[in-house]
């Protein structure tokens, strides 16, 4: 049936006709899903006692926490 719906929809040209095709494609797809895998990484860091002014960032932005950070040595 999804195979059925994926060629039908690449057929339409009208947008509005292949929206409800694609909705169709989408309801059909959400009763087949059982589970959903959602991948949770985890992050062990470390640092020397002399690094000061430091704190471990849970974003993207690894470079700003690096520039405030100074060594006490």
């Amino acid at each position: 049936m999804l195979t059925d719906l994926v060629l039908r929809q690449r057929r339409i040209r009208e947008p509005q006709k292949r929206r409800e095709v694609i909705h169709e494609i989408q309801r059909h797809l959400s009763k087949q899903v059982y589970g959903v895998d959602v991948y949770s990484g985890v992050v062990i860091a470390v640092w020397d006692q002399a690094l000061k002014n430091y704190a471990p960032n849970i974003g993207f932005d690894y470079g700003s926490r690096l520039m405030a950070a100074w060594l006490d040595r």
